[in-house]
């Protein structure tokens, strides 16, 4: 009888083999996007319509790897950010001096302050 840990870690192992396979998806998408510009910005004089079709191409391209990001994030779960309202924990004198002080940049505190920052 498998247990709720090995099942759970199966789960896993199958979302972050989607995980995977979405961004190396990505990956071949954004080199092909890539190629089609270098293409495009060796291109010499007035818009041709060969230049036309690639742009329309560079731009189909990139909607639909807005599309495959937006179904990637779609992939994770939404993270809650923290109250703003909620007062931090205020900082505490280090009573020992032959121990270092808390670093305010470190911790879960100082991860959600970033997380906020963006």
């Amino acid at each position: 009888m498998p247990s709720k840990i090995a099942d759970f870690a199966a789960a896993q192992t199958a979302f972050h083999n989607r995980l995977d396979t979405a961004v190396s998806g990505l990956t071949a998408d954004i080199e092909a996007l890539n190629d089609k510009i270098t293409e495009l910005q060796n291109t010499q004089g007035q818009i041709t319509p060969e230049d036309q079709t690639l742009l329309d191409a560079i731009q189909v391209r990139g909607e639909a790897i807005a599309a495959k990001l937006d179904a990637l994030d779609a992939l994770t779960p939404t993270v809650t950010p923290p109250n703003p309202t909620e007062p931090e924990t205020p900082t505490v004198p280090n009573p020992d001096p032959n121990r270092a002080a808390p670093n305010p940049d470190f911790g879960p505190q100082a991860t959600a302050r970033r997380a906020q920052r963006g």
